[in-house]
């Protein structure tokens, strides 16, 4: 609801980078507190560092290739302008998990173990990091008259301004932190079994919140893009449930 938290002179702090922010931090003590004794502090340091730009970087060119791609032609700058908003999860995502492919074989560790680590801390940065949406006024909803609809007031919203939407943003996070919750505390040592029920619980969560979306992107009759990324992410963490854990 409200984009801009402050300014003073020339310097913005936009309230979506700040829960990014806190988003990064609450998913970091998570995954510190879940390693510890683990594996080398330094090392995951170093495997954290360099997986957040994977992410940011793979999400920066899903928003551009899916939702503003003219945006990037006009100015290729705006690519580097992360505080603005324009972050799609599925790249944010898959960005990451090329980070922590490239290092567990950088320092020998165990790939699907390490995607187990990261699993809860992913989806409780991904909820906090939706109230950073909720704020901006991206990711909004389509219309409605349900009661828990809400109008946008702030001119430098993303979203439209004084009709009533679903606050999607605010439903996801709900999910999010659920999911995130069923991950923590899920006590499996096979590996890959946390991972995998990320993809499927995340899956099922985006599948069907876009039918709620108001900014989709509609491809292959009635579903969206991100809605195959979901039915992906569904398949591919059950195949992998079942390649470690059934088999």
């Amino acid at each position: 609801m409200h984009p801009l938290l402050f300014k003073i002179g020339p310097i913005k702090i936009h309230t979506y980078g700040v829960f990014v922010f806190l988003g990064i931090l609450a998913g970091w003590f998570v995954l510190e507190k879940r390693t510890k004794e683990r594996i080398d502090k330094k090392i995951l340091e170093n495997i954290l560092f360099y997986t957040i730009i994977f992410a940011i970087i793979g999400a920066r060119i899903f928003y551009f290739l899916f939702w503003d791609f003219k945006g990037l032609l006009e100015n290729p700058l705006s690519f580097f302008y992360v505080w603005q908003g324009g972050l799609a999860i599925f790249g944010g995502i898959l960005g990451g998990i090329s980070g922590i492919y490239f290092f567990s074989k950088k320092y020998g560790l165990g790939f699907f173990e390490l995607l187990d680590w990261f699993a809860p801390s992913l989806a409780l940065g991904q909820a906090i990091g939706r109230l950073g949406c909720f704020s901006a006024g991206c990711c909004y909803g389509k219309p409605t008259d349900f009661f828990l609809g809400v109008r946008f007031t702030d001119p430098l919203s993303l979203a439209p301004l004084y009709v009533k939407i679903h606050p999607t943003q605010l439903y996801e996070s709900f999910f999010d932190f659920l999911l995130f919750f069923i991950l923590i505390k899920t006590k499996v040592k096979k590996r890959g079994f946390v991972a995998g029920f990320y993809f499927i619980g995340y899956g099922i969560i985006r599948f069907f919140m876009e039918f709620l979306r108001g900014d989709v992107i509609n491809v292959f009759g009635f579903l969206t893009a991100m809605q195959i990324f979901a039915i992906i992410f569904i398949v591919l963490g059950a195949g992998l449930i079942w390649k470690k854990n059934l088999k």
